[in-house]
């Protein structure tokens, strides 16, 4: 039997090890993100303002922007929260999707799945990609030698 050693072994035990955490990681967020979807409720709001973000020069950055959000809950009461966010901004007045705790502390979100999904899904494919590099380093292969091909 053939054993895999030395430097491609620890490499593949750091990377097995890099996968369990990920998959622990993984499992957290996901159960938070499943958690907040089950114990909110969903509203329409409308966005009331759009901030560009300073870079650390103070240059407004083009692709970031803080919107500020308000929407009724279901007492009919309106509530206002602000969100950063990359990419598009919606324009001022536009209606959105929330998603509210309704009880306090009161917490929003939009309701939009990949922002609610994403830290999940990225530990996941870092797990993913760790354990195919663990199994990658860790199999075992059979050498040919130079003097005799069998």
């Amino acid at each position: 039997m053939i054993r895999v050693g030395g430097v491609r072994r620890l490499g593949g035990l750091v990377a097995a090890a890099t996968a369990a955490v990920a998959v622990v990681v993984s499992v957290v967020f996901a159960v938070q993100a499943l958690a907040f979807q089950w114990t909110t409720a969903e509203a329409v709001g409308e966005v009331v303002a759009v901030h560009p973000v300073p870079d650390d020069a103070g240059a407004p950055q083009p692709d970031k922007h803080v919107v500020v959000v308000e929407y009724p809950d279901r007492n009919g009461q309106f509530r206002r929260f602000d969100q950063q966010i990359t990419g598009t901004a919606p324009e001022k007045n536009a209606e959105l999707f929330v998603r509210y705790r309704m009880g306090p502390p009161v917490e929003a979100r939009l309701a939009n799945l990949w922002w609610l999904w994403r830290p999940a899904t990225i530990a996941s494919g870092v797990a993913l990609i760790a354990a195919m590099a663990a199994e990658e380093a860790l199999r075992n292969r059979r050498r040919l030698s130079a003097s005799g091909m069998k």
